[in-house]
């Protein structure tokens, strides 16, 4: 697949959800004169990002490094990421512990689009084996667990958002407040246990996941970053060549209209 994304501002002519409020983009598939309209859904966005000031280390080359890292290991890392996988890269590369590393992976399978009854199933596992006293036996249930590689890449993309930003900090009276230098490593996501997630909660970092204007101002500014994360070839063009795995991934960020707005469809190569 082959796309070149040029944004405009325009809007749905229908009145539709909430998720059709956002920006759009237009899409030329190589060989083809069709266009398709996509906008940003509000859910990911909103329920899948943590209030919280993102790992530091949590980069795109990191990223990068997760999806050629996980290709490299098989059925086990690609097209499904297994928790063990995760935790090994996420210790290595991000400096995370293996709880912080099980409650990213958690996070994202509890909000993009894992079936319920299977999540139903692990949550009661994992709570019987809670109840045992059997970190072990946790720790075996936690290490059969997948995701979808693409999929936990864009969800660790979009933690992005909460990224400060000193110079829009400077422009808006919803800035955050600088942090003392010692409580650096405890206000992200990498960088502590659960007192220092608790710590970091800001009325600004949960402003920004209820805000739609600011989904649309995160994707226009970061999609072809996001695009090039998913890419086959790490090579730099106008058109960016997406597998059909990446290509279905962006379903949980894109929702596309090939009829002028009128109807509204989730990404589906």
């Amino acid at each position: 697949m082959s796309a070149n994304f040029q944004y405009s501002g325009s809007r749905p002519s229908s009145s539709g959800s909430r998720s059709s409020s956002s920006t759009s983009a237009t899409l030329t598939a190589t060989g083809g004169k069709s266009s398709i309209t996509f906008w940003v859904r509000f859910e990911p966005l909103t329920f899948a990002v943590f209030p919280v000031s993102p790992c530091q280390r949590l980069t795109p080359k990191n990223l990068r490094k997760l999806v050629l890292h996980a290709r490299s290991k098989g059925a086990s890392g690609f097209p499904q990421l297994t928790f063990p996988v995760w935790r090994l890269f996420a210790s290595e590369h991000l400096a995370s512990g293996s709880d912080v590393a099980w409650l990213m992976f958690h996070a994202c399978m509890m909000t993009c689009g894992t079936n319920p009854d299977r999540l139903s199933e692990l949550e009661c596992r994992l709570h019987e084996e809670a109840n045992r006293g059997g970190s072990s036996a946790q720790e075996t249930v936690r290490n059969q667990q997948s995701v979808d590689l693409f999929t936990f890449v864009i969800f660790l993309y979009m933690q992005k958002i909460n990224a400060i930003n000193l110079r829009r900090s400077h422009q808006t009276t919803s800035a955050e407040w600088p942090r003392a230098e010692g409580d650096a490593s405890e206000s992200s996501l990498g960088g502590g246990g659960s007192g220092g997630l608790a710590a970091s909660l800001t009325a600004s970092a949960a402003g920004k996941c209820q805000d739609e204007q600011t989904h649309v101002a995160f994707v226009q500014e970061n999609l072809r970053e996001l695009l090039d994360l998913l890419a086959e070839s790490d090579a730099y063009s106008d058109n960016v060549q997406l597998s059909r795995e990446a290509a279905d991934a962006l379903r949980l960020l894109l929702a596309g209209s090939d009829d002028g707005g009128r109807t509204v469809r989730t990404v589906q190569v």
